[in-house]
């Protein structure tokens, strides 16, 4: 765990003093990310802006990055070993030298008018923290990748102008509140919830932050239809088969999921569940209700892909659950998109 300074001869810092010019250090934590670094560096030397610094913490990468940074003007801070994203980010903020940290990750492109905004934010709300969202531009065209994107973006934009959790796609705080109120988890050593919990840790001491929805990042991450399922479905433990019994089980080719969504429309008025398929799994307060479309959606499509299992390379494996799961995740982008599939 990175041990920090409390600073403890300095006055509570719940709010950025506007009049007095300030310095903004931009921190990307990096593990082995050379692949989307490039893009992400060159986006954040890009600001309109100037008064900031650009700070690579390498969490004992395998890759060589250093070159890669320091050729686009940005420092190079390596840990010893791999601590996680959250020691990572922790890291950065002790040897920042701006009074404002803005944390993003290594798969993020920055707008030219990301820390303009910032600055206009913090002094026209007076907030601890100001969060940013997602763009619903998406670099990669398939179906996996822009639904995450659209969803993510969705979820974010659903919420009020005061919010009371942190997504470090983009969050620019006070470097002296930061280490006040706790920062982030640095138990949490794995790419998961530890983002979340500076939040929590801004709110428990009394901060406000800010969702400032002009502050658009574009999120660079391909997914594949194992690696959505992996994320889609690892927080609820459900495992890719899940344990059904082997001739319980439903493969479907990509064709068969195609067709699968011939005649589908989802097109009810208002929002839908919290959870993205709270409808596979508790159908009956919705058939009678305005989610009742959804639900609806979710069997047909589910019927299809059950009605006659397929074999070969391609084929996507798994249980039911874990099929009615993934209808509704589906069934949620339709309603989203407003369209058919």
């Amino acid at each position: 765990m990175i041990q920090v300074d409390r600073f403890p001869n300095l006055p509570s810092a719940k709010i950025i003093p506007m009049k007095i010019p300030y310095k903004v250090s931009i921190i990307i934590p990096v593990y082995n990310g050379s692949r989307t670094l490039r893009k992400t560096l060159e986006t954040a030397q890009r600001q309109r802006d100037p008064s900031f610094e650009v700070i690579v913490v390498d969490d004992g990468s395998t890759e060589n990055i250093s070159s890669l940074v320091r050729e686009l003007g940005a420092r190079h801070h390596r840990l010893p070993m791999n601590m996680g994203p959250a020691a990572a980010r922790t890291e950065g903020a002790r040897v920042a030298s701006g009074q404002v940290l803005l944390f993003t990750d290594s798969d993020v492109w920055l707008p030219e008018n990301t820390i303009s905004i910032i600055r206009q934010a913090f002094e026209d709300h007076a907030c601890s923290c100001v969060q940013g969202t997602f763009s619903k531009q998406c670099p990669y065209p398939d179906f996996f990748s822009q639904y995450k994107n659209l969803y993510n973006r969705y979820v974010l934009n659903r919420l009020p102008d005061w919010i009371e959790t942190t997504y470090t796609s983009l969050t620019a705080i006070g470097r002296e509140f930061f280490f006040e109120c706790g920062g982030f988890d640095q138990n949490i050593r794995t790419a998961s919830v530890e983002d979340r919990t500076l939040g929590e840790n801004i709110i428990r001491h009394e901060g406000t932050i800010y969702l400032e929805k002009r502050l658009e990042v574009i999120h660079n991450k391909h997914l594949s239809p194992g690696g959505f399922s992996a994320i889609s479905f690892a927080a609820a433990g459900i495992s890719p088969v899940d344990a059904a019994p082997e001739g319980e089980r439903i493969s479907f080719s990509r064709a068969r999921f195609r067709d699968s969504f011939t005649g589908i429309h989802v097109s009810t008025p208002g929002g839908f569940p919290v959870d993205p398929v709270s409808a596979a799994f508790h159908p009956d307060p919705l058939d009678g209700g305005p989610h009742g479309a959804l639900h609806r959606s979710i069997s047909v499509i589910f019927q299809k892909l059950a009605a006659a299992p397929e074999k070969g390379k391609g084929a996507l494996v798994c249980s039911p659950r874990v099929a009615s799961r993934f209808c509704g995740c589906l069934c949620q982008w339709l309603w989203c998109a407003g369209g058919p599939f």
